[in-house]
């Protein structure tokens, strides 16, 4: 009896493990936010003039000397800020 019970058990306790393993993998690799973006800054005669890549996450504001906050190009027009996570 003991032993037809751990034939049974354990071989749906090492399946369990190895999904949940796959799918914890899955997740973990899927932040997208960590992919880097191109900034764009707004200029009086370009709105959207291509800059440096930036985060679209982060603490500090993703910032180009004589330009300023960069944004996130959509459409025409560069309406979100990025960021650096440096």
């Amino acid at each position: 009896m003991k032993t037809s019970f751990f034939k049974m058990i354990l071989p749906m306790a090492v399946i369990t493990v190895g999904i949940a393993g796959a799918l914890s993998t899955k997740a973990m690799s899927k932040n997208s936010d960590v992919d880097p973006i191109q900034g764009y800054s707004h200029l009086e005669d370009d709105p959207c003039h291509k800059e440096i890549m930036c985060d679209q996450a982060g603490v500090n504001a993703c910032t180009v000397v004589g330009a300023g906050q960069l944004y996130a190009k959509s459409g025409a027009t560069c309406p979100t800020p990025l960021f650096r996570s440096n």
